[in-house]
């Protein structure tokens, strides 16, 4: 007679990525199993907190757009002006910290077009040429279909670089181009090969956000039932089968199912073979469990918003925490204005070197659109031109702040009337300002 085995689960280590040289194809695989990029988009797409990040990372990089009338009509490619690319490329910015493109050229040897390349289609040859596979990670890759593109490389004079395209256009029936691949080169293993995100070291974070939703969902279901330790007094039999060849084991465990399911009764009715002693049934206090739960939903949210570097206020979460607590409002939300700064700074650097002559900058996008408004009315006016990007507000001299703290004491018809029988000059002082010129 067999026994009922315990299911033992195992910790799992925390992600480290490896970019390796596979020797034998002379290719540097992009994480342990080659498929660092893919791991990662899909533990963002599962995980909803992951999802808003990214979406307000991709918001606040494409900003309000170029700032250059120019730059808003340049045709970078045949399909798409430079706003379009922007708003393609702010994905790839957003998640992996960098950004590719295809650079094909022109009869003169300078940049003529280029094309957004997702990262992970993208792999690096031990001698710096790039592989593209648009299926690169996914069903239905073939190894046969890899494209060996060029490495970008600038100043290449133009005989030498119209040989080239000649080559590949008898070669291949078309222009290949070069990959440029621009990111920040980290200390990790192989960090100079492929671009390895701060994120990605909490990708396990990131995946216990969409357990958690899956979690939710299945308690939901079950009717917040309490799980439970069943103890069944003797052994049960897993070998012999009736005339439907069924065995005792199968007839107990489809009546716990029948108890458990999301359609489940409410009553489970046992038989116990042993004389004097019953079937115990010791349920985990749901309570508890639930609690439980509730504090890992707080915590996890905002560990995958410090994993993204999105303050947690831009996505919708812990209002009630941040209020009274501006100086880290103002300061989380500066940080990540730095961070989105230093991604629009890559993108308008390479397309300076692509296409000069156009002013590339992008303009940022308004915060205050995406600050809930009772945040908003706590923070004081320093505070909210500081997060403008506003020069500080003069100070005014001891005399004036004793009239301005004055008036705000009076009824507000009292001090409008108090100020519309002032004169200008009196005015202009008041607000910092002395013989119509500001500080």
């Amino acid at each position: 007679m067999k026994k009922h085995k315990t299911r033992r689960s195992y910790v799992v280590k925390a992600a480290m990525p490896k970019v390796e040289e596979n020797k034998l194809k002379k290719v540097y695989s992009y994480g342990v199993k080659d498929n660092l990029p893919n791991e990662l988009i899909r533990a963002i797409g599962d995980s909803g907190t992951a999802r808003v990040c990214v979406s307000r990372l991709k918001t606040f990089i494409i900003g309000s757009g170029f700032i250059n009338d120019q730059a808003k009509t340049f045709r970078v490619n045949k399909k798409q002006l430079a706003p379009a690319l922007l708003a393609d490329i702010a994905p790839s910015a957003a998640v992996f910290e960098a950004v590719a493109f295809r650079i094909l050229y022109k009869l003169d040897g300078l940049p003529g077009s280029i094309y957004r390349v997702p990262i992970k289609t993208l792999r690096r040859t031990t001698d710096g040429t790039w592989i593209y596979n648009h299926l690169k990670g996914e069903v239905g890759y073939k190894e046969n279909e890899n494209v060996y593109i060029r490495n970008y490389t600038p100043n290449v004079p133009a005989a030498e670089r119209i040989k080239i395209i000649n080559d590949e256009i008898a070669k291949h029936g078309e222009q290949l181009g070069e990959i440029w691949c621009d990111f920040q080169i980290k200390e990790d293993h192989n960090g100079d090969i492929y671009p390895i995100p701060d994120c990605y070291s909490g990708i396990e974070d990131i995946r216990s956000d969409a357990s958690l939703q899956r979690l939710d969902e299945r308690n939901i279901r079950r009717g917040f039932k309490a799980q439970a330790i069943f103890a069944y007094p003797g052994e049960i039999d897993t070998e012999t089968e009736d005339e439907e060849g069924k065995t005792e084991w199968d007839y107990l465990n489809a009546d716990i199912k029948e108890f458990t399911s999301e359609e489940a009764n409410s009553v489970l009715i046992l038989q116990s073979k042993v004389a004097g002693e019953k079937p115990e049934i010791t349920p985990f206090p749901i309570a508890d469990i639930l609690n439980g739960t509730e504090k890992t939903r707080d915590r996890i949210p905002r560990a995958v918003c410090r994993h993204l570097s999105v303050p947690p206020v831009l996505v919708g979460m812990e209002v009630a925490n941040i209020l009274g607590n501006n100086a880290a409002l103002v300061n989380s939300i500066k940080v990540f204005a730095m961070i989105v700064t230093d991604r629009q700074a890559m993108i308008t650097r390479m397309l300076t070197e692509l296409f000069p002559g156009i002013d590339w900058s992008i303009g940022q996008a308004n915060i205050f659109e995406y600050l809930p408004p009772e945040v908003i009315a706590k923070l004081t006016d320093d505070e909210l031109r500081a997060l403008g990007k506003y020069a500080p507000l003069p100070k005014a001299d001891e005399k004036t702040q004793k009239i301005i703290d004055r008036l705000n004491t009076l009824n507000p018809i009292v001090s409008a009337e108090i100020i519309k029988r002032m004169g200008n000059n009196d005015l202009l002082k008041l607000i910092g300002i002395e013989d119509g010129t500001t500080n």
